[in-house]
């Protein structure tokens, strides 16, 4: 009969900082990409948009005032 594999966390000496960085960083670019879809950009008018942005539309390409 075969033995269970115990699953346990690493020991902190086991992990490697830089790919836990990396990790970090990546979500951290995940959520940053995406931010704009979590709070509903694509599905507002252009005049909600400079609402939400205080008037900053020009970080969004689809808005109508490039001033």
């Amino acid at each position: 009969m075969a033995q269970a594999i115990r699953s346990a966390p690493v020991v902190a000496g086991e992990r490697s900082t830089l790919l836990d960085a990396m990790r970090g960083y990546a979500l951290a670019g995940i959520l940053i990409a995406n931010m704009f879809a979590f709070i509903g950009f694509p599905f507002m008018t252009d005049a909600q948009r400079d609402a939400s942005l205080g008037g900053r539309s020009t970080i969004w390409p689809n808005s109508s005032s490039n001033g």
